[in-house]
């Protein structure tokens, strides 16, 4: 054996002891490179440790705590970085953290919705929850060109979309995605002007009437709409409820997405995925662009 004096060092297991970090922990920081005994005993294999390790393990410990990567951390320790690099680091993971502290309460805040609609009197552990059935969810939603037709609110919408979906086919430009309507103007179902969108999978000529359009990029509530447009407003104050109860406020037009629906006219010129024999089978994605109120 060397002649090393090990009377000033801990071995692994009294080193764990003071620092309160496991010795599977120690021998992990050991083969990364951020944190190497000051020796290991050549034939017994044993590490020892030294107390002056003791501020760099609390460190590591502490940044660790915060949520870095140990590769961050490596780098952190190592002293590569200088103030504004360092500040940066922390700052983003600032961020990081109060992204998910928001998404959390979010999530929370759902769930007590859930709960509270739940009449515990008759509550069916067989059936499937009716509320959430209709669960409102934050999506994003995709820029889209499409070819657009504005109305007048006591327009016939179904004709409006059987001369745009005509037109669409005639230039063979139909894209696999569904047809929508937003209400210009307006973030409720109470706009005096619509605006009827059919996706394109590529760009046409518009004519006086049929604007070509790209549809911007949203993060949207979404809620689906089962059955016929009778109740609509149901499902729409549905949405406008969770809105509130999360803190946000609408951020543009509402979209109403026929995702299966009736079109007895144009059957032919459309994919078989949105076709729906009678109203019951009716389905409709009402999308509202959103943003967060301050706190």
């Amino acid at each position: 054996m060397t002649s090393t004096n090990t009377t000033s060092l801990l071995r692994i297991g009294e080193f764990a002891t003071l620092s309160r970090v496991s010795v599977k922990m120690l021998r992990h920081y050991d083969t990364l490179g951020l944190l190497k005994p000051v020796w290991v005993d050549p034939e017994s294999h044993y590490r020892y440790y030294s107390v002056e390790q003791l501020p760099r393990l609390h460190q590591l410990v502490a940044l660790k705590d915060l949520g870095f990567s140990l590769e961050q951390i490596a780098k952190l320790l190592a002293g590569g970085l200088d103030n504004t690099q360092m500040l940066a680091l922390l700052q983003a993971r600032e961020a990081e953290l109060q992204a998910g502290i928001t998404s959390q309460q979010h999530q929370l805040m759902s769930l007590r919705s859930h709960i509270s609609r739940f009449d515990t009197d008759r509550f069916d552990v067989a059936r499937s929850d009716p509320a959430l059935d209709k669960a409102v969810i934050l999506r994003d939603v995709r820029s889209a060109f499409v070819a657009s037709l504005e109305l007048p609110r006591t327009a016939d919408v179904s004709e409006g979309f059987v001369r745009l979906e005509t037109y669409v086919n005639q230039h063979h430009a139909r894209a696999s995605s569904a047809p929508l309507l937003r209400y210009l103007e307006a973030d409720n179902l109470e706009a005096d002007k619509l605006e009827l969108c059919v996706p394109l999978s590529r760009i046409i000529m518009a004519t006086d009437v049929i604007q070509i359009a790209r549809l911007p990029a949203i993060q949207a509530a979404s809620v689906l709409h089962e059955g016929g447009y009778d109740n609509m407003v149901a499902t729409y104050s549905r949405l406008t409820s969770w809105l509130e109860l999360h803190n946000y406020q609408p951020a543009g037009p509402l979209r109403e997405v026929y995702l299966r629906f009736g079109a007895e006219p144009i059957e032919d010129q459309l994919p078989a995925v949105f076709l729906a024999s009678t109203s019951n089978d009716y389905l409709t994605e009402l999308q509202l662009p959103i943003h967060t109120l301050a706190n």
